[in-house]
């Protein structure tokens, strides 16, 4: 008989903390938090999409759309800030992500 390997078997790490970025309203000076969850603990489709999406349609899938919204128009988010910010959750997660998911 063939070796079976189930979901059970498995001794899988656990869901890391959330990676917070916090930002104030440019209109109203509150604070704002937009949460990154660990992407590892999403679908295995969703991980392989990442290398299909532009940097855009990344952070929009990870924010989701309501999210993304007021973080992308945000005056403060530059090019530079965006860089930094995925450079420390992929840090936070201890992932590498592809080239093109980030700006």
């Amino acid at each position: 008989m063939s070796p079976r390997l189930t979901i059970g078997d498995l001794e899988v790490e656990q869901q890391k903390e959330p990676f917070t970025v916090v930002l104030a309203d440019p209109e109203t000076g509150e604070d704002r938090e937009y949460t990154f969850p660990d992407p590892k603990a999403q679908s295995f489709d969703f991980l392989m999409s990442f290398g299909t999406r532009t940097p855009s349609e990344t952070i929009e899938a990870i924010l989701g759309t309501e999210a993304f919204e007021g973080f992308h128009k945000h005056p403060e988010v530059t090019g530079y800030v965006m860089s930094e910010i995925m450079a420390q959750y992929a840090k936070h997660f201890g992932i590498q992500l592809p080239k093109q998911a980030t700006p």
